[in-house]
């Protein structure tokens, strides 16, 4: 194979390579605590053979940039916006608040939406039955034939108090920091660009291939340690403030609808500030640090900087390829292959979100598992999950009725019951006849048989 041949293919699997490539690779990058946050021996492997920095990336890189540029993040200190941006991508999903009479019919945005996408990585088939008799409209029979079967997504939120411990179902995890874990899911995605340095110093002994292949290994690192600072869950202080500015309390459960498209079917319950701050800023990143060296906008220049070192690396290992020797094309043009092919994998089986944090929720609530989010300020938050399976849209819309039903029943029964005890308090009772509380009646919920 002559110089220009092999030149001519590495074109062409960049050009390739490049349409392939998305932005998500490069969120990753920014975002090492969330993407980096579990290490089953599956995601590992995976981690070490799909997820090099090393293939085509320019052209994400060039779209990032120009997105940057347009949210205007690149006028100042605490100038543009982060949300919609690979800093903060947003979730073109919207929820309501069905407890809230005011608010009920009114669509609020989810942002990031961080509980979503936990919903949306749940293996439904491991954690529920669907094998639910369908009524057949035209034979008036019952039919095991299903046009689709979906599942109800019930998550439920609250606060655990600091003294509790975990039980044996209740599993702790955490993403507001670099731990060891993070930073050696790094190294291990670099394994293959690792593997070709090796040969090109040891086998070719071309100093340049081995130091340009160890950019992307370099750059991962960088990225950590310039990684932009993270709102994280409140303060139970924080949360106090919030539901007396809300007229509400940290103790009642109230029911937050998700008008997804795709899943259709999804109530979050939990106090409202705990759920709110999920739709809002949680993970929003934190601008108003000045300084020379840990300052945030010092981080987030060095973050954009960083991202056009990817956008310039496949270019720049294209020229030193054309004036290398033999061999070390062939090397070139393996690794390229290599990663394009790497980049291709991961998108038809949809693997972007390998290692990710909300990944790892939906696998321990498929197991049957209480989640706790904690966080280093102390404030822990658990989330259960409860699903049902129906066979039609009619039944799925019933079912979400159903738990949004409860729920406002259980706040009307707490505020008659706080009602009766302040009356009782103030001695305002005194003449007046004896009060039971009765149990709110049922839902008129009911399937056709």
């Amino acid at each position: 194979m002559t110089t220009v041949t092999a030149g001519a293919l590495t074109a062409v699997i960049g050009y390739i390579g490049s349409e392939v490539a998305e932005e998500n690779l490069l969120e990753r990058l920014l975002w090492p605590q969330r993407f980096n946050n579990d290490t089953t021996i599956s995601i590992v492997l995976q981690q070490c053979l799909l997820m090099t920095a090393g293939g085509p990336l320019h052209k994400a890189a060039l779209k990032t940039l120009e997105t940057l540029r347009q949210q205007g993040l690149f006028a100042g200190a605490c100038r543009g916006h982060m949300l919609g941006s690979v800093f903060f991508p947003e979730y073109k999903i919207m929820h309501f608040q069905r407890c809230k009479e005011a608010r009920r019919l009114i669509p609020e945005k989810s942002r990031n939406s961080f509980w979503i996408r936990v919903l949306h990585s749940v293996s439904a088939e491991r954690h529920v039955s669907f094998k639910i008799p369908r009524q057949d409209a035209e034979s008036n029979q019952v039919s095991d034939a299903y046009r689709s079967l979906q599942p109800v997504y019930h998550l439920k939120l609250a606060v655990v108090g600091n003294n509790k411990k975990p039980g044996p179902n209740e599993v702790c995890v955490s993403e507001d920091g670099t731990s060891l874990t993070v930073v050696m899911s790094c190294v291990l995605s670099e394994l293959t660009s690792l593997l070709a340095s090796l040969v090109a110093g040891l086998k070719l002994k071309d100093l340049v291939f081995t130091l340009y292949l160890l950019v992307p290994l370099l750059l991962k690192l960088l990225l950590i340690a310039f990684s932009v600072r993270r709102v994280n869950v409140m303060t139970e202080t924080e949360l106090q403030k919030v539901a007396e500015k809300e007229d509400t309390d940290l103790s009642e459960a109230e029911a937050f609808e998700v008008a997804d498209p795709i899943h259709k079917f999804m109530v979050i319950e939990g106090p409202q500030p705990v759920v709110v701050q999920f739709f809002r800023h949680y993970g929003h990143p934190v601008r108003d640090r000045n300084s020379l060296w840990i300052g945030d906008r010092v981080r987030e220049v060095a973050c954009i900087a960083l991202i056009c070192c990817l956008f310039l690396f496949f270019p720049v290992g294209l020229v030193i390829a054309q004036w290398s020797d033999e061999d070390a094309q062939y090397l070139w043009l393996s690794y390229q292959l290599y990663a394009v092919i790497a980049m291709h994998i991961v998108r038809v089986c949809g693997w972007q979100d390998v290692g990710r944090i909300e990944k790892r929720i939906a696998r321990l609530m498929s197991e049957g598992k209480a989640v706790w989010l904690k966080t280093g300020n102390g404030c822990t938050v658990s989330a259960t999950l409860v699903l049902h399976g129906v066979s039609k849209t009619a039944e799925g819309k019933e079912k979400v009725q159903e738990i949004i039903d409860q729920c406002n029943q259980r706040l009307v029964k707490r505020a008659q019951t706080v009602e009766i005890r302040v009356e009782v308090e103030t001695g305002d009772q005194k003449d007046a006849p004896s009060t039971r509380i009765l149990p709110a009646p049922a839902p008129a919920y009911s399937r056709k048989k």
